[in-house]
């Protein structure tokens, strides 16, 4: 277990280490978005995954995001989502609300646009904004970080059980089985292939040990305050990517803060 100030503290030594070499004062952009992500970190305010992925990409964006836009894009959707569930009958199941989720980014309906949520291969990725949330809301077109995560947002607006979960170089959804439709206790939501994908083959593929396991490095649940947590993270890599700068947020932060959290290893 490490606080959470050191959990920046080391995204900033390894920027560091691969040449980020400047030294930059952090935007009020940027000092808002460390601000409220702590306090609900502390506990000083609720936990809101929805806030917690804006606040980073407002901030890598300079102010210029829309936040009432961004969140009635959400709500339509939850909305949608609410009538989707009770009209098919989803809510006789334990899982109907991610079965529902999964037809609402998998398949064309009129909530969604009829434009499923598929793979950007086209996408640029030699900046860093190519994993964020904004635009795969916009144009139904994303990557593994993007696609689980606005998952997430949404899961969370409709009170659905659902949890980000890192392999190498990936993150998928997870939920659990509790329908029994599936042969193993999680269902793995690959929303990039549009699949459900067994465990086993995930192992395989990612070459993922029991230890890594055991240890929760990959194939771990993450909690709310732990995805909260991997955007305040995002939050530094954001910060160090746009300036190339090694110090990103206060300085001040371990006499300020005593939670603790998991490191979550993403790459």
């Amino acid at each position: 277990m490490k606080h959470i100030e050191n959990l920046i503290a080391s995204l900033l030594v390894l920027v560091a280490v691969h040449g980020c070499t400047c030294l930059c004062a952090a935007t009020p952009e940027y000092e808002q978005a460390y601000e409220e992500m702590a306090a609900m970190l502390d506990g000083q305010q609720p936990l809101s995954i929805r806030r917690a992925v804006f606040l980073a990409e407002q901030a890598y964006y300079d102010g210029q995001l829309d936040y009432e836009q961004y969140c009635r894009t959400i709500d339509s959707a939850a909305d949608f989502l609410r009538r989707f569930i009770a009209v098919n009958g989803f809510d006789k199941y334990k899982t109907g609300k991610n079965m529902a989720l999964v037809e609402y980014f998998f398949n064309p309906y009129s909530g969604n646009g009829y434009r499923p949520f598929i793979y950007e291969y086209d996408q640029d990725r030699s900046s860093f904004e190519w994993q964020f949330v904004t635009p795969l809301m916009e144009t139904h077109r994303g990557q593994c970080r993007s696609l689980p995560m606005y998952y997430r947002i949404l899961a969370e607006a409709i009170d659905a059980e659902a949890y980000i979960v890192c392999a190498p170089l990936h993150t998928f959804i997870r939920y659990r089985n509790e329908d029994g439709r599936y042969p193993e206790p999680w269902v793995n939501v690959e929303l990039t292939t549009h699949q459900i994908i067994p465990t086993f083959h995930i192992k395989e593929h990612y070459g993922i040990t029991d230890k890594a396991i055991e240890g929760k490095i990959y194939l771990y649940e993450l909690s709310a305050r732990e995805t909260v947590a991997l955007q305040l993270a995002d939050l530094a890599f954001g910060y160090a990517s746009k300036y190339r700068c090694t110090t990103a947020l206060r300085c001040d932060a371990p006499k300020r803060h005593s939670n603790t959290i998991r490191i979550i290893r993403m790459q």
